[in-house]
């Protein structure tokens, strides 16, 4: 456990703190600036920075940052326009690393065709997945899935 005393989320300290790792090139404060900057939270929130912040983390290959950045193109927030096909390219590399949100996203894209071609087989197949991991959402989609016939809402 770490004993150095911790700053409050947002504070000067913090955001000093946090860039401080940055400049050492740590991944997970990248990411946790990222998340700052989407929030507006110590710092002048930034959709911009943000998203150039997660992308340096997703090359990395963190499977947070590839799985966020997968929203934000499937939904076209935070200032990236709405793109099926970079969604599934980030929640492919995020689910080939057992990140079980991009499993569940990646899964309900298949199974109803969203960019990419049909497949039953491979929507059960990641559905199956995430909600070995507990993935309340897989599970509850997997049980849609059975019931319909493949189709999830």
């Amino acid at each position: 456990m770490c004993r150095a005393k911790c700053s409050a989320e947002g504070s000067k300290e913090d955001i000093r703190e946090i860039r401080g790792w940055v400049k050492k090139g740590k991944t997970w404060a990248i990411g946790m600036l990222a998340q700052r900057y989407r929030d507006g939270i110590g710092v002048k929130q930034s959709d911009k920075k943000a998203v150039e912040l997660y992308e340096i983390v997703a090359k990395r290959g963190n499977a947070g940052a590839q799985a966020t950045l997968g929203v934000f193109y499937e939904q076209g927030i935070h200032g990236l326009t709405k793109s099926s096909k970079r969604a599934i390219e980030y929640y492919t590399l995020a689910a080939n690393q057992g990140h079980a949100n991009a499993q569940t996203n990646l899964g309900i894209l298949y199974a109803n065709g969203i960019g990419i071609e049909t497949s039953y087989s491979k929507a059960r197949e990641w559905l199956t997945k995430s909600a070995a991991q507990g993935e309340k959402g897989a599970i509850e989609c997997l049980k849609i899935f059975y019931k319909n016939e493949g189709l999830i809402p």
